[in-house]
């Protein structure tokens, strides 16, 4: 019921400069879609939601300084999957209950989330989004244009915080129509 957004978003994604260029001249439409399956949520084209920093630090420890570079979007969430919401995080569970039902009857293994602590190679959380999107396209149900979540990374802010250096909100597009277009951020 509350899922569709009405209101703009700011995101910034990390990239190459050639990339951010391409992408504000218009020259080159839309971004990539990763697929990478090790998505944190899933399929999509990735934005730090209000960070301009955050984006730029990734693509930094990415591409490098000389050739790290950030574009800045206009987003609207339309349809979202936004996992700041309790119905959303029991949607994400039940799908997980349903993938995890699915691979024990087939004799399988689900894969892990890895990468240290963080668990950067998140190939269980990106194959559980993707097995909702199936769901969700066999129940004749409209597919989600984003999804938005909070993500804890790095190391402690101060001893004994409950914040972390790296933490954001990330946010993933899955239509490309949820971007209203680009800009080129005020340096930061």
């Amino acid at each position: 019921m509350y899922e569709a957004h009405s209101s703009f978003v700011l995101g910034f994604h990390g990239c190459r400069k050639l990339v951010a260029k391409n992408l504000i001249s218009g020259k080159s439409p839309k971004f990539e879609e990763s697929k990478n399956g090790h998505d944190w949520l899933g399929p999509g084209m990735y934005f730090w939601e209000n960070s301009p920093e955050r984006a730029l630090n990734w693509a930094t420890d990415r591409y490098g300084a000389e050739d790290a570079a950030i574009v800045g979007a206009i987003i609207d969430l339309r349809l979202c999957l936004n996992l700041f919401d309790f119905a959303a995080l029991s949607t994400l569970k039940d799908a997980y209950n349903g993938l995890k039902t699915a691979y024990t009857n087939a004799g399988l293994e689900l894969p892990l989330n890895t990468g240290g602590p963080d668990k950067g190679k998140r190939a269980l959380d990106d194959l559980v989004f993707r097995f909702l999107d199936q769901f969700r396209e066999d129940n004749k149900l409209d597919k989600y244009d984003s999804i938005r979540g909070l993500f804890v990374e790095g190391k402690e802010l101060y001893p004994g915080a409950g914040f972390r250096a790296k933490d954001h909100i990330q946010i993933c597009i899955r239509n490309p129509h949820c971007i209203k277009g680009y800009f080129n951020p005020i340096a930061i």
